[in-house]
């Protein structure tokens, strides 16, 4: 992966946007939303940019009456495929995560770097605070990240997380091993119509499991009438 090359803004509005293509493949929607305050927090959306989820949080943003700026970071593609989602989003295939004997594997360590080192680092250095967003197989790379001890985010949200993969093989490990645990905020969430599919068993099947010491670190909710896609809507309220 590049390093990432951000254009200058589009004008000297209080909400600007930038977007770059990197590789032809990635495109980064950055949104400053300035309320005049003191501290800034940033939002992290994978898998979307420059689309009506950025949107919708972005006007959901404007004019709080708190004490927070924001920074909107949509991370997406740009062709939708599941395939280059699957490589980028998965965790890899070590004994970190899926546990021994996982066929299903991705690159979820490198595109972490890829987002600390292209992005953080480079354009978001000086937020307060960073919240990590992602959905489907985003939020298993979401999960994956809460479980790391060195990762730039202060809390994480998993919107309806792909946990079903290699056989609910996380949930399994999770509950196996004493080296596995949840080290930042996480909040899950799924749609209650997402019973006949892969997603809220699994899901389950982890809360099941959940141990003593991360009872407090987790949270799972099922949104009543939304199915995998329509919670994305949602995602304003989830976080705030």
């Amino acid at each position: 992966m590049s390093a990432c090359s951000i254009a200058r803004p589009r004008s000297n509005a209080a909400i600007v946007t930038y977007d770059t293509v990197i590789n032809d493949y990635f495109i980064i929607d950055i949104r400053f939303i300035d309320n005049g305050k003191e501290h800034t927090t940033s939002i992290y959306v994978l898998d979307a940019s420059l689309d009506r989820r950025i949107d919708r949080l972005e006007n959901s943003l404007k004019n709080r009456e708190n004490s927070t700026n924001y920074n909107v970071i949509g991370i997406g593609h740009v062709r939708f495929k599941n395939a280059l989602r699957k490589r980028d989003f998965a965790p890899p295939n070590d004994t970190s995560f899926f546990g021994i004997g996982a066929r299903f594997q991705g690159h979820a360590d490198q595109f972490l770097t890829f987002i600390t080192d292209s992005i953080v680092l480079k354009y978001d250095s000086l937020a307060n605070k960073r919240i990590l967003i992602g959905h489907s197989f985003g939020g298993i790379f979401s999960v994956y990240v809460s479980t790391l001890a060195s990762q730039p985010f202060d809390e994480i949200y998993a919107l309806s997380p792909a946990l079903w993969v290699n056989r609910r093989s996380f949930a399994k490990f999770y509950a196996a091993t004493d080296s596995l645990c949840i080290r930042t905020p996480l909040h899950i969430s799924y749609g209650s119509l997402e019973q006949l599919n892969l997603i809220a068993p699994a899901i389950r099947h982890f809360r099941s499991g959940l141990k003593e010491q991360d009872d407090s670190m987790v949270t799972i909710q099922s949104i009543k009438g939304k199915t995998h896609f329509s919670i994305l809507k949602e995602m304003p309220r989830f976080i705030f």
